[in-house]
């Protein structure tokens, strides 16, 4: 893909996710619905064509991540039934699977920062466990095990993350965690925002979500390109 064409689908991506922002903050379905199922595709497109030359590993697992994501976007377009919003967790469930798989790969062989500090993990387990009792309360309906489940893996996904310090470059390293850390403020405030018993009755919580959300995308998106063009060097 030349770079006129990856220009291209870049901005593409975020005339969509403006248009989605739009819709999410003024309330317009037809818009919302319209465009979110279109914005990982172009996300993975975009890493697609920006990331020829890497381990075709990598590549794969981060391209069919973004689509996993993709899907979930949609079947949560219709969260209003319960057995949509599994199907979508489900779907995420998978793409955090392809992250920490791709993170983990890049560091095979070499001693990242939770061989040297493993206590940095009790941070994440942590907030984990504040969470989950502040969700508890909630959850009925058979929605116990998914959310401690999915939260494990974006935990998960998040330490994969920090474990490349010393391995990436700074810059890619620090644009990495970031995604991974945007990842869980937006499902974290998706998740207290559907089942504490008072809800969040902010009218700005799912605008804050949703660009929590393309934030971190983009972000993990950006640092693996950024890693890349720096000739992949720690």
């Amino acid at each position: 893909m030349s770079a006129k064409q990856l220009k291209t689908v870049f901005l593409l991506f975020l005339g969509c996710s403006f248009l989605q922002l739009f819709g999410v903050g003024f309330g317009y379905a037809p818009l919302i619905k319209f465009t979110k199922p279109l914005l990982m595709p172009l996300l993975a497109l975009y890493w697609w064509g920006a990331s020829g030359g890497m381990n075709e590993g990598l590549r794969r697992l981060l391209a069919v991540g973004l689509l996993f994501a993709a899907v979930g976007d949609t079947l949560l377009l219709f969260d209003g039934q319960t057995s949509f919003f599994l199907a979508g967790m489900g779907a995420f469930f998978l793409m955090q699977l392809c992250y920490i798989a791709a993170f983990w790969g890049l560091s095979r062989g070499r001693q990242g920062l939770l061989v040297r500090r493993p206590y940095v993990l009790l941070l994440l387990l942590a907030f984990y466990g504040l969470l989950v009792w502040e969700l508890w309360p909630g959850l009925g309906g058979g929605m116990q095990v998914p959310v401690l489940v999915y939260g494990l893996a974006i935990m998960s996904m998040a330490a994969a993350a920090i474990h490349l310090y010393g391995i990436l470059d700074h810059r890619s390293f620090r644009l990495l965690v970031g995604g991974a850390l945007w990842f869980i403020v937006s499902d974290s405030l998706l998740a207290l925002n559907r089942f504490t018993s008072d809800k969040m009755d902010y009218e700005a919580v799912p605008f804050i979500i949703m660009f929590t959300y393309l934030l971190a995308q983009t972000l993990i998106v950006v640092a693996l390109i950024h890693w890349k063009q720096v000739g992949q060097k720690g």
